[in-house]
Order: structure tokens, then C-alpha cells, then sequence
């Protein structure tokens, strides 16, 4: 499914976005931002065992019409296509997640980004990498700081690959490594089943939202429910019940979920690895 007007009427729509569409960099990081601000991370598919959104009409379906949220495999591929639609030339990229992880692991290709080629040059846009998704627009360039909405980023150049790194209160941590290789649609279709069935997979096993303010992130991972402010400030606090959890998913996220009760159930089921 390529997606037309109407598709792009309704995701801007989605979005709260009200201006005019051109293929230029401004467009492109006023888009970043409101789709950061409008549309949550959020697994709750994978840890209820449904499938993902692995069409472009179900993934419009889920996150625009339904006013859900979605991860990566899901969040990228939709702007993607929207991008597209308005004019833009788009490459997904696939990248190795560093986030968390101790340096030199090696992980596999999960997560799905997207390089843009505008006029002015190439850049990267990534709206589904959760609490630390881009809400700005980043220059495929090496070795300097680029202010974005909300945190500082930049990339170390590494051969062919790139390492992205955010700045979290002076300290340069690693996000994601990847290079600018061409990948097909079934390579993500493997990702995309991979990090939503497999029972060692982070999504089908733990909670995990995010979503943008006007001035602060807020991520409710497992039992824990956390708000980061530009200023520096982190606030947290433990959630003590399945049904806080969900309450939580449904006021700060704006998420309603497809099946309250099952996810409840879902999530008191876990007890202590989901829910506190």
C-alpha cells in the first residue's frame, strides 16, 4: 500500500499538524516533532501476544485510525510512508540497539531508522527508538553535538558504520550503531517477528511506553513510572498495581487498550516483573 492524500490527510490530522506540506527540512522536523509528541511507543501488542502491524494498512489502521501507539517496526515504516507521499526520498536503515546494553556487546539488527536525502544533504529521522526517540532532525555528519527539541546528539563515524550517541546530564551514552546499507522489506519482516514473538525478545516480556510533552519525556517501564524534564529534573515513581499500570497507560499515554481487562490480567500475571 502506497499511501495518497487521503492517508496523509488523516495522519496529519493524527498528529495535530496544520501547515503546508513541502519536502524540505522544515517540514520534515515539524513533522518529527508532532508525530513525537501525538503517537506513544508502546508494546502492548508483543506482550499480549498479538501479532505486530506488519502492513502499511495495518499499521494505519493501528496508529491513525485506532489512535494507537506502536515500536519501531511499526512507528517508522508509517512515517516512512508518509514521507513519501509528501515527496521526500526515504532509505530504511537497519541499526543494532547499544541502548543499555555494556559496551562491546553485539547485538542484532532490530531496530528499523530512516535516512532522508534532502537538498542540503542526507540526514536521520527516528520516531519509534521510545524514551530517547529523536524529536528533531540529525545530520549524517561526524563528531559534533546537534541540539534537537529535547536532548543533544551526535555520531561517531566507524568505517561504514555510524554509532549514535545521546547526551543524558554530560554523559555520552550510546543509542544505536548502523550503516547506510540497503536492506529489503523482508529483512525487516524478520526483525519486526523476531523482537514481537520470541519469548527472549524485551517486548513480549516487559512493559515498555513512551511518550513527548511540551517540556518533558515520560516512560512507564515495568513498575516503574518515570518523567524527564528539559531542565535536567527526573521524577519516578513505583506503580503498585496491574490496574495503576494500565491507568497510567490510558491518561498519560492516551492509549485505550483493545482488551482492559486482559491486559490488566496480562500484567497482575507478570506480578513482580510487570507490574511492581
Amino acid at each position: 500500500m502506497n499511501y495518497g492524500k487521503a492517508e496523509l490527510s488523516a495522519y496529519c490530522a493524527r498528529i495535530g499538524l496544520d501547515r503546508p506540506l513541502h519536502a524540505d527540512r522544515e517540514t520534515l522536523a515539524a513533522l518529527v516533532l508532532a508525530h513525537a509528541r501525538a503517537i506513544p511507543f508502546e508494546n502492548l501488542d508483543p506482550l499480549m501476544g498479538i501479532p505486530a502491524a506488519a502492513t502499511q494498512e495495518a499499521r494505519f489502521d493501528k496508529l491513525v485510525t485506532r489512535r494507537r501507539g506502536g515500536f519501531c517496526f511499526e512507528q517508522n515504516p508509517l512515517f516512512e510512508g508518509m514521507l513519501r507521499a509528501i515527496g521526500y526520498t526515504v532509505r530504511p536503515l537497519a541499526a543494532r540497539v547499544l541502548w543499555g546494553m555494556p559496551a562491546g556487546s553485539i547485538t542484532p539488527r532490530s531496530h528499523m531508522m530512516l535516512l532522508v536525502t534532502l537538498a542540503e544533504g542526507p540526514v536521520i529521522v527516528d520516531v519509534g527508538f521510545g524514551g530517547t526517540s529523536l524529536t528533531g532532525v540529525l545530520d549524517l555528519t561526524p563528531d559534533h553535538a546537534q541540539q534537537t527539541p529535547f536532548e543533544r546528539f551526535r555520531f561517531l563515524r566507524e568505517g561504514e558504520n555510524w554509532r549514535q550517541q545521546i547526551e543524558i546530564a554530560g554523559v555520552w551514552r550510546d543509542t544505536c550503531l548502523f550503516d547506510l546499507s540497503h536492506h529489503h522489506a523482508i529483512d525487516f519482516d524478520a526483525a519486526n517477528w523476531w523482537v514481537s514473538t520470541h519469548p527472549d525478545s524485551r517486548f513480549t516480556q516487559g512493559l515498555s511506553c513512551a511518550r513527548v510533552f511540551d517540556d518533558h519525556r515520560v516512560a512507564l517501564r515495568d513498575g516503574m513510572f518515570s518523567a524527564y524534564y528539559r531542565d535536567g529534573r527526573i521524577e519516578r515513581r513505583a506503580v503498585e498495581s496491574a490496574d495503576e499500570a494500565v491507568a497510567i497507560i490510558e491518561s498519560a499515554f492516551a492509549i485505550a487498550p483493545d482488551d482492559r481487562m486482559a491486559l490488566v490480567a496480562r500484567l497482575a500475571e507478570r506480578g513482580a516483573r510487570g507490574a511492581k
